[in-house]
C-alpha cells in the first residue's frame, strides 16, 4: 500500500519544509518507456 499526496503548487514549498527525515523508494509504479525511448537519467539531464 502507498500514500499519494496531491499538493496544490502553491503549497508544495511549504510542504517541502515540513519533511522530515528521508524519502525512501521502495517501489516504483508506472508504464515502462516505448522501446528506443530515451533513458530518464538522459532525458532527466
Amino acid at each position: 500500500m502507498h500514500t499519494e499526496w496531491w499538493v496544490p503548487a502553491e503549497r508544495l514549498s511549504e510542504l517541502n519544509t515540513n519533511i522530515v527525515g528521508t524519502i525512501e523508494v521502495i517501489r516504483e509504479f508506472g508504464s515502462r518507456p516505448a522501446p528506443g525511448a530515451a533513458s530518464g537519467a538522459a532525458r532527466d539531464a
